[in-house]
């Protein structure tokens, strides 16, 4: 399989969501490709304005509500940007990496699109930081990269290791195609071991027993039937990642699944 065409290895930053592991994620897959890593962290320009308002108030368990302002807030971002650098620095240090870091004021989502290019590959954490030991939210850039060119894997664990599960339905989709050449080019990069699953909209279908795939040929390990069976397989398998074109409607089966993300690593085409 030839080697990713990857030129920087994009990290989305905000001051909500988890940190390390989506670093440390980001740090191994540059190292793996030779790119560049780049940090890009969003100060949200919505809950800026928010903070003028006479009004807001800031509510924290550890404290009685106080006024939200904006110096305050600007003076908490501040903290944030500088250690997001500081944890992507030494992340680029430990493994000899190009590095770069842009802190910009805007929305996730403006701003992903304004500043990530089809030729980059974009990682985001899919969690933010819990609000309490029992509830957290998911990260703003979840919903953010949806709309991109660019691929992304969104890092439930920080972790490349275990399996890596490929799924398609139609062989020759383009997107599906694009899925599987990334799911090899990362399981080559990374060592993960690569398993290829064949989803079928329904009943009978026909078995494959590989599919192509560039100028090779890959074993299909299984077919699973779409819905409740692919989601119930899914969860059983041990997996940490897996691969798919967003565009499909396996891929949208997927990423409208909260057990699925909140299980598995997702490396989206």
């Amino acid at each position: 399989m030839p080697e990713l065409a990857v030129r920087r290895v994009v990290l989305g930053l905000d001051a909500v969501s988890e940190l390390r592991e989506a670093i440390d994620t980001a740090a191994a897959l540059a190292k793996s490709w030779r790119a560049e890593l780049h940090g890009l962290f969003i100060r949200d320009a919505g809950l800026l304005r928010l903070a003028e308002l006479p009004f807001v108030r800031e509510v924290t368990f550890a404290a009685e509500p106080r006024p939200m302002t904006a110096e305050g807030l600007l003076a908490q971002l501040a903290a944030s940007i500088d250690r997001a650098q500081k944890l992507l620095g030494e992340a680029a240090a430990q493994r000899n990496l190009v590095w770069s870091f842009r802190a910009i004021t805007g929305t996730i989502a403006a701003a992903s699109l304004s500043s990530i290019e089809p030729s980059d590959f974009v990682v985001v954490h899919s969690r933010a930081l819990p609000v309490t030991p029992y509830f957290r939210t998911p990260s703003p850039w979840v919903g953010a990269v949806a709309a991109l060119d660019a691929p992304r894997l969104i890092v439930r664990e920080g972790d490349t290791g275990g399996a890596l599960l490929a799924l398609f339905s139609d062989p020759t989709d383009p997107a599906e195609q694009a899925a599987l050449r990334l799911a090899a080019g990362v399981a080559e990069s990374t060592g993960m071991k690569l398993s290829v699953v064949q989803v079928a909209p329904g009943e009978p279908v026909e078995r494959l027993s590989s599919v192509t795939v560039g100028d090779e040929q890959l074993p299909v390990d299984a077919v699973i039937r779409t819905g409740p069976p692919l989601l119930r397989y899914i969860e059983a398998a041990p997996c940490r990642m897996l691969a798919f074109s967003g565009r499909s409607s396996v891929g949208k089966l997927l990423l409208a699944s909260p057990s699925v993300a909140e299980r598995k690593n997702l490396l989206v085409v």
